[in-house]
This record gives C-alpha cells, sequence and structure tokens, in this order.
C-alpha cells in the first residue's frame, strides 16, 4: 500500500442481529489464503470460540482503501465478541477478518494512559422496579509484531425498566504506545439519554511522526467509538476509525462486552 494509503473503517456491532454484506464479505478460500502478503501469527493472537473467519473486500479510492466491517451477534449465553484483522492483502485491497468469543478477556485490559467519568445523566440509579446494566466498547490497532499502537475504549453504566432507559453515565478510557513513537494528540468523551437508550461516546486522535521516515506523520482517527445501552438491557457499539498515512499496514480489532 502506497504511504498515503488511507484505510478507513466504519461499521457497528450490535447485540441483536447478523448482517453480512455479500457485496463485501465473502468465504475465505485456500487459494486466497495463500496470496496474504501480512499475517498475524498465532502466538499474536488469542484464542477464540465459535470463531469464523471472511474475506473483506475494501473500496478503492482516491484515498486508498476503505473498509465497512458487518453486523455481527452477541450471544445471550456469551459476554463478549471479538472482532479483528488476521491479514492483510495490500495489493488486493482486502483483509481476512475473524470473530468470535473471547476466551482471555482480561488479555484485552490494557492499562489506560488517560481516563474521564461524566456525572450521571437522567434518574437516580438507585429508582425501584430498575435493572442496572456496564459494559463498554473498545477499538485499538496493532502492528505486524502484535503490538497496541493506541486503543479507546467507552465505558457506560445505565438503569432500564424494560420500557425506558432512567439513566446513565460514560466513561472515556485511552491508551498509547509511547515507546515506538505514539503520541495523543486529543481525546474527549460525551453522553446523551433518549427514552429508549442510553449513548456513550468516545473522538480521540493519535500521531506517530517517526513511524514512517520521510513520509508525513501516521495519524490514526478515532471519529467515534460509541456504546449504546437500551431499554431491555442489550448493548451494542458504533465505530468510525482510520488509521492515515501508513507506511506498513496497521490491523484494527474490535470488542463490545457486557460486564454486569
Amino acid at each position: 500500500m502506497a504511504g498515503k494509503a488511507v484505510v478507513a473503517i466504519v461499521s457497528t456491532v450490535l447485540a441483536l442481529a447478523l448482517s453480512l454484506a455479500p457485496a463485501q464479505a465473502t468465504s475465505m478460500s485456500a487459494e486466497w489464503e495463500r496470496e496474504w502478503d501480512l499475517i498475524r501469527t498465532h502466538s499474536q493472537l488469542e484464542e477464540l470460540s465459535s470463531a469464523r473467519r471472511y474475506v473483506l473486500v475494501g473500496k478503492l479510492t482516491d484515498g486508498g482503501c476503505q473498509f465497512e466491517y458487518p453486523k455481527v451477534t452477541l450471544p445471550a449465553s456469551e459476554s463478549a465478541i471479538l472482532v479483528r484483522d488476521v491479514a492483510i492483502d495490500t495489493d488486493g485491497c482486502r483483509r481476512l477478518v475473524e470473530e468470535g468469543i473471547p476466551l482471555g478477556l482480561l488479555a484485552n485490559e490494557v492499562e489506560a494512559r488517560e481516563k474521564l467519568e461524566l456525572g450521571w445523566t437522567g434518574q437516580d440509579a438507585q429508582l425501584q422496579s430498575v435493572s442496572s446494566a456496564a459494559g463498554y466498547h473498545q477499538v485499538w490497532w496493532t502492528d505486524l509484531p502484535g503490538l497496541t499502537v493506541n486503543l479507546v475504549r467507552t465505558r457506560i453504566n445505565w438503569t432500564y425498566d424494560g420500557s425506558w432507559v432512567r439513566g446513565g453515565s460514560a466513561s472515556k478510557e485511552v491508551s498509547w504506545l509511547a515507546a515506538t513513537g505514539w503520541e495523543h494528540v486529543s481525546s474527549s468523551v460525551t453522553q446523551d439519554l433518549t427514552g429508549t437508550r442510553f449513548r456513550g461516546s468516545t473522538k480521540a486522535t493519535f500521531w506517530n511522526r517517526i513511524f514512517c521516515i520521510g513520509l508525513p506523520a501516521t495519524v490514526t482517527f478515532y471519529n467515534y467509538v460509541r456504546a449504546l445501552g437500551y431499554f431491555d438491557g442489550s448493548l451494542s457499539g458504533e465505530r468510525s476509525t482510520r488509521t492515515d498515512y501508513q507506511c506498513l499496514p496497521l490491523f484494527a480489532n474490535f470488542l463490545i462486552r457486557r460486564t454486569t
């Protein structure tokens, strides 16, 4: 991929329905598997239960390849689902994607370098006849050796009664790999409440001015990482993220997890 290529990802993870876009996601074939030029080794990937793999074909634009990830289902019997790139075909504008239930969730609990928690919005969390829930949506990018170069996690807590969401609070956690030149440019978190859902959203930017010598700084934009809690206790996530000016492609990872 050219140094000024842009990898853009805009996708939604819902805890309710599975929808694959046939024009973009196709089943993996042995022939295609031999063609990947950047592959994450097994030692870099934690084991997934009920895993499946598929090929995601991007759309080539003036800025580079753009990818839209399919919606996925979070089974009622499980607490989390992980979606991740496992291989990249730079010339073919394709990514090999794996999704499944992570067995080692603690491995994804990267220590945050910066945190910010907002106050409670809506009615008191101690109202009678309501239930409470908590969870997060985490998005992060890793390099070919498997190091997490930057990460954004949006956490939410909310109360619901089966018909309405009564209140909630959101917080953000961000982290970056300073040892290899990554810097935190900015980040912020917002929250809003409607009748049937509570939403927390984090926006962040990171850059690395030494990652690609002779090229502009490599920049990762998290336009939004949203976690949404609903009136029935379900949890979903939405995200828009991209990394510009990559001399070596980075791998995208998304995790949605209900914690209570």
